[in-house]
């Protein structure tokens, strides 16, 4: 349980900062928040399949938080396992958004 909650917070944050951008930059505003990672691509920020994967990491994320009774723990596994990479993708970008703003 505490593995789901770590990978919940982790996709979170990954939303929150991505809806942050989203609002600074004007870029429109998602109905879902599964939509957050579209938008950035469709503005440039994002490549397609990124956002694509990004976008099913948060409906991974709705389903533990809704319907935390039916998690698919094989899944949860291969994000642990494989997709980490994701996550850590976002945050080298987040803090390249941070250095361009400073310079």
């Amino acid at each position: 349980m505490a593995v789901e909650r770590a990978f919940q917070a982790a996709t979170e944050c990954c939303i929150d900062i991505g809806n942050h951008l989203i609002s600074v930059y004007g870029l429109g505003r998602p109905e879902e928040q599964r939509d957050v990672f579209p938008i950035l691509a469709k503005a440039g920020y994002l490549d397609d399949e990124y956002a694509r994967q990004m976008a099913e990491m948060v409906s991974f994320r709705n389903r533990i938080v809704h319907i935390y009774w039916d998690v698919d723990l094989r899944r949860l596994y291969r994000y642990l396992q494989e997709d980490v990479s994701l996550l850590e993708r976002f945050r080298t970008f987040t803090l390249q958004i941070l250095e361009a703003e400073e310079s």
